[in-house]
């Protein structure tokens, strides 16, 4: 088949699966699998595609039954960085900017501040704040072995930002305490904060994402209890806590961070009006 033919049928397949934006999505995925630019696409005068071609269209069937694209490209952009993605990742999500970009105000008078990200994932977070502010130095802690792989390849793939993979589990006392008190001028994270009532009503694509990138017991609070009871005494004086939420877990998770004793408890919109991120500063 030729390209102007594969183009049409991926439109095709992808529109009857319903994806809305299916001419973007083919798009996309003949640049990735075929190996071509936009204009290539729309400039092929008859070139076939051969068994490029077929790939295409297994793609299209995959992403028909609402398999994620960004799953099939194998990278995502965020904060303008290409983050490897794939099957036991959480897939990189603007809403997040929110986070880094409010982080990143509260750091633009230190000088190489120190800070940790709390379940990982990706490495969005961390490389996205780097992308700010370069001279920021990272430890990026994440449990489970597949996203570890895959942030472990994200930083690898931005070797002049200092962020260090590590691997473990944040609620952990134990492995808690390994980490210096009062050291680290911010702590950002991005966790798991979707209750199981809210995961019966998800976009049939985040099914395929790793349920422990996203479900939390107690109501989705779990690892906000955890952060403000375990972490918040490794932030040096001032130093900043910012956390991503759900869009009706602000009051709640104000209060954690009241009881943990920070102050200056601030909760942060995104674009659509819906809170995103809260942020507390230590004593």
């Amino acid at each position: 088949m030729t390209v102007r033919q594969i183009y049409w049928e991926t439109k095709q397949i992808l529109r009857a699966g319903g994806i809305e934006d299916d001419a973007e999505e083919a798009r996309l995925l003949l640049c990735h699998f075929l190996n071509m630019t936009s204009a290539d696409i729309y400039l092929s005068q008859g070139e076939q595609t051969g068994e490029a071609g077929k790939q295409v269209l297994l793609a299209a069937k995959k992403r028909q039954a609402h398999y994620p694209l960004q799953y099939l490209l194998g990278k995502w952009p965020f904060m303008g960085l290409d983050f490897s993605v794939g099957e036991g990742v959480l897939i990189p999500r603007d809403d997040t900017e929110v986070l880094v970009s409010t982080l990143c105000e509260g750091l633009l008078d230190q000088s190489s501040p120190k800070g940790l990200d709390l379940c990982a994932g990706s490495g969005a977070v961390a490389l996205g704040i780097c992308s700010i502010h370069p001279d920021a130095v990272i430890e990026a802690v994440e449990l489970y072995p597949e996203a570890f792989s895959y942030l472990t390849r994200n930083c690898q793939a931005y070797p002049d930002y200092a962020v260090t993979p590590v691997q473990g589990d944040i609620t952990d006392t134990a492995f808690c305490s390994g980490f210096q008190d009062a050291h680290y001028g911010f702590i950002a994270s991005n966790p798991p904060y979707v209750s199981q009532q809210e995961m019966r009503t998800l976009q049939p694509e985040i099914g395929h994402e790793p349920s422990t990138a996203l479900l939390a017991n107690d109501d989705g609070l779990f690892f906000y209890g955890k952060i403000t009871e375990l972490w918040t005494a490794k932030l040096a004086r001032r130093g900043m806590l910012a956390v991503e939420i759900g869009e009706t877990q602000a009051r709640a998770v104000c209060a954690l961070f009241q009881n943990a004793g920070l102050s200056e408890i601030i909760v942060h919109r995104d674009l659509s009006g819906n809170d995103r991120c809260v942020t507390g500063v230590a004593p």
